[in-house]
């Protein structure tokens, strides 16, 4: 779930990083000159270009952004009247990653204005001051912790406050850092979470090999942490809701995440070690809408989706098939389900929960507020009971 909005501190510094989204928005404080009594307008133009960097200042994400609009006033005899009028075909957003590539982002491209005039004491000496608001799309990248905005250049923003960040305000989305997999026959355990290169997976049989720096030459089992045994990156950009699970064998395993509004799986047969051919497979579309669930068939035929699609709470059953030598995933779309009663499926909150499937068996355990709900199923997740 999103956080509240909240200001960057003085050095640019965006509030609970590491997330997976992010959204801003920048305010100004323009003067807009009045050359008439009555009716008047005035074209208001804004540039600004900022950057995240992440905590060795490398750039995470660029941005340029230049934005019209057209102030109209009316003075009736020492009665004023004010209007921001957005020209979105005047607004112009250029984004890039550190690959070079856009991120995925949800929401207009040219974002959304928000505005606030009022008269002030500088009324009557042919000017006044526009409050605005430029709010971005939900972008989907990864933001590193410690990461900072600095503003490269601006044309409009906050002029009296210092620093020029001050303008700035964010909001993130954090979402599972970690996913988290354990084999029980030989004790390996998979970890996966978003880096700036994509999805590094990491796998070791001493748990406190995660938390420890490499061995040393000369390393004995009885002497420290265990070594990090495998790892490999699955380069995609954006993703989020990672959850790693393993469609029978116990060598194959399944990244399943969300991307854009889209979820999608990428899987391996080689214990997520990588390979000169690559570790994953190409990333595969498995249905729209928000992940909030997913959990695999026992023999690893089918994986089973809960998304909120349209307002609603929803399954999707993807069922895989062999396509030229090659274990696909076939796309579905989502179902609404409803209550063994035939009432509305209650709302969820907008993040991953645990779901688990036993034949026509699924458990659901989601976390609603400061408590944790369980609901069963019977057939394939389409009615559950609480």
């Amino acid at each position: 779930m999103q956080t509240d909005w909240r200001h960057v501190n003085s050095q640019g510094v965006i509030a609970d990083t590491p997330a997976t989204r992010l959204q801003y928005r920048f305010t100004f404080h323009e003067e807009v000159p009045v050359l008439t009594p009555l009716l008047d307008g005035a074209l208001v133009r804004g540039y600004w270009h900022v950057q995240i960097l992440d905590s060795g200042d490398a750039v995470v994400f660029d941005q340029e952004v230049q934005v019209r609009g057209l102030v109209v006033t009316l003075n009736l005899w020492g009665v004023a009247f004010y209007v921001f009028l957005p020209d979105d075909s005047g607004t112009r957003v250029s984004t890039r990653l550190a690959d070079g590539t856009s991120p995925p982002f949800l929401g207009p491209e040219e974002g959304i204005w928000t505005d606030d005039t009022w008269e002030n004491d500088t009324w009557g000496q042919g000017t006044f001051y526009l409050w605005a608001t430029w709010t971005s799309p939900v972008y989907q990248f990864y933001v590193p912790g410690g990461a900072r905005f600095r503003i490269v250049k601006h044309t409009v923003g906050i002029v009296n406050l210092h620093p020029a960040v001050t303008c700035l305000e964010t909001r993130v989305e954090a979402g599972a850092a970690w996913a988290a997999l354990r084999s029980p026959e030989h004790g390996m355990v998979w970890l996966a979470r978003p880096v700036s290169e994509g999805i590094e997976v990491l796998a070791a049989v001493d748990l406190r090999a995660f938390a420890a720096p490499a061995p040393a030459p000369g390393w004995a089992p009885d002497s420290a942490p265990g070594p990090i045994v495998l790892r490999s990156i699955l380069p995609v950009a954006g993703a989020s809701r990672l959850a790693l699970v393993r469609l029978g064998c116990r060598t194959h395993l399944a990244l399943v995440y969300q991307q854009g509004a889209s979820v999608r799986i990428s899987h391996t047969w080689a214990n997520a070690q990588d390979t000169p051919t690559g570790a994953w497979t190409e990333p595969m579309t498995l249905t729209s809408g928000s992940l909030l669930g997913v959990a695999p068939a026992e023999d690893g035929s089918a994986l089973y989706l809960l998304v909120k699609a349209g307002g609603q709470v929803c399954r999707a059953v993807c069922p895989a098939e062999f396509q030229e030598g090659r274990k696909v995933f076939r796309e579905a779309e989502p179902e609404p389900v409803a209550m063994e009663d035939g009432s509305a499926f209650p709302p969820l909150a907008d993040q991953l929960h645990s779901l688990f499937v036993t034949g026509s068996r699924a458990v659901l355990v989601a976390s609603a507020g400061q408590t944790v709900q369980a609901y069963l199923s019977d057939d394939g997740l389409r009615t559950w009971r609480a």
